[in-house]
């Protein structure tokens, strides 16, 4: 993947002035992943987390004290903070810190059930530590800025209006809890001691819990990246099937775009993803039949 080098320049510019003020050591410092936030391993087990847009700024704030609510309050396993936040000059710059997790592995389906139940079975904290789900948050802002043509930007914002006004007037089987937003096996991990922890919290929201148990279960109905067996693993631990539920395919319909945005807005950083991104709007588009397509996990 080719990486925007002035971009990578300013984000470890700022994660340097952030460590300078905490007085972290950022020598070496290794960047891990670079998307709406830039991710960095630090020297001393620490990790760090750029973010430098004005509509992510909140949020940045919000997830180290709902991290510290998490683990103390309501004994979710998760991410542990290191530092409070640095916020910038610029004030759009947050610089957020975390311990580095210990060895660990993505979760299996099953385990990521297990945790969903727990998570979903809490009840939220007073206060508005904790928002409503936005299921569309960033998707019009992906699609304009993405670059790809002016007909499938068209198809996409068409789609994202159709599918806001489906939501709109959805009904939800398991009502309202609290839901971890984006519970795929890279955020829900296993470690080398069996504790089954999440990470990256941005999306943590109150909302209806078909909306994380659906990111599982089209991962088996639209591409197969889970079997048969272990979506029957996941559903069995959770106890609820949400491929039954009637909102099913309107949030698989809009985790669909959420990814296939997502990427778009990421079609210049290689021919990879320019062709798996021509790709799933294709799928989108109806060129390639009925699910299950063929998407390539990015």
């Amino acid at each position: 993947m080719t990486i925007p080098f002035a971009r990578a320049q300013a984000e470890t510019r700022a994660l340097q002035a952030a460590c300078a003020q905490r007085g972290i050591d950022s020598a070496g410092v290794e960047l891990l992943s670079l998307g709406d936030s830039a991710t960095y391993r630090l020297p001393h087990q620490l990790v760090a987390r750029v973010t430098r847009m004005a509509s992510q700024r909140d949020t940045a704030l919000r997830e180290t004290a709902l991290a510290v609510w998490l683990l103390h309050s309501a004994n979710i396993p998760v991410v542990e903070p290191a530092e409070e936040p640095v916020e910038l000059n610029d004030v759009d710059t947050v610089v957020t810190f975390w311990h580095e997790l210990p060895t660990h592995r993505p979760a299996t389906p099953a385990e990521i059930g297990y945790f969903l139940h727990k998570l979903h079975s809490t009840s939220p904290p007073e206060g508005n530590l904790i928002s409503p789900l936005q299921p569309f948050v960033r998707v019009a802002e992906r699609i304009d800025a993405a670059p790809i043509s002016a007909g499938d930007k068209t198809f996409l914002r068409d789609r994202l209006v159709d599918l806001e006004s489906r939501w709109k007037k959805a009904t939800f089987t398991l009502g309202q809890a609290l839901i971890h937003g984006d519970p795929h096996d890279n955020n829900i991990v296993v470690t080398d001691d069996g504790r089954i922890l999440a990470l990256d919290l941005e999306r943590v929201a109150i909302g209806p819990p078909e909306w994380d148990l659906t990111l599982v279960a089209s991962e088996h109905d639209s591409f197969r990246w889970v079997s048969a067996a272990e979506y029957q693993q996941f559903a069995d631990a959770y106890g609820f099937d949400v491929l039954a539920s009637p909102s099913y395919e309107l949030l698989r319909d809009i985790r669909e775009l959420r990814m296939t945005s997502w990427l778009a807005n990421r079609a210049d950083q290689g021919e990879r993803i320019r062709q798996e991104t021509r790709h799933r709007i294709d799928c989108l588009r109806g060129h390639h039949g009925l699910r299950p397509w063929n998407w390539t996990a990015s």
